[in-house]
């Protein structure tokens, strides 16, 4: 019951991360809120090798980037790279499929087993609930991007 609940929960979350994906261009990718800011590219990217990355070390899946290390993790900046759209699109789907299989093979007692993670030793809920927070995080961060952000 946990696995369906939790999907619920990710299917929403994935819903406006589409939302800005179908919105996201190359022209407005590049768009930042403030000189000091990233892209809108750069987080939507950001978004799908975290989803990947923290299913890798913190859930343990197989999953890995298609082209070896993360470009957006442990940066100190976005330096305005173009990211393509449709790579970032097929990225994040690789991301959606990852946390889902991974969902859907915890058992409902397992959600609160402890793993090390960046935060410290915390239970897989947490670390899914946070993986959720960072997505959102950044989503708002592209939205105001794509619409009032100006180029970089």
């Amino acid at each position: 019951m946990t696995s369906i609940i939790l999907n619920q929960i990710f299917d929403a979350n994935i819903l406006k991360i589409n939302g800005l994906l179908d919105r996201l261009t190359p022209e407005n990718s590049q768009n930042r809120i403030n000189p000091q800011t990233g892209t809108a590219g750069f987080y939507m990217r950001h978004i799908a090798e975290a989803q990947i990355m923290l299913s890798k070390r913190l859930f343990g899946t197989e999953t890995s980037l298609p082209y070896g290390k993360p470009l957006t993790l442990g940066v100190a900046g976005d330096d305005g790279h173009l990211y393509d759209v449709a790579e970032t699109k097929e990225l994040m789907e690789l991301g959606y499929d990852t946390i889902k299989q991974f969902v859907a093979a915890v058992p409902d007692d397992g959600w609160s087993k402890t793993v090390n993670s960046f935060w410290g030793e915390i239970s897989l809920l947490d670390c899914f609930a946070r993986t959720l927070n960072h997505s959102a995080h950044h989503c708002g961060q592209i939205e105001l991007a794509i619409k009032k952000g100006e180029k970089a």
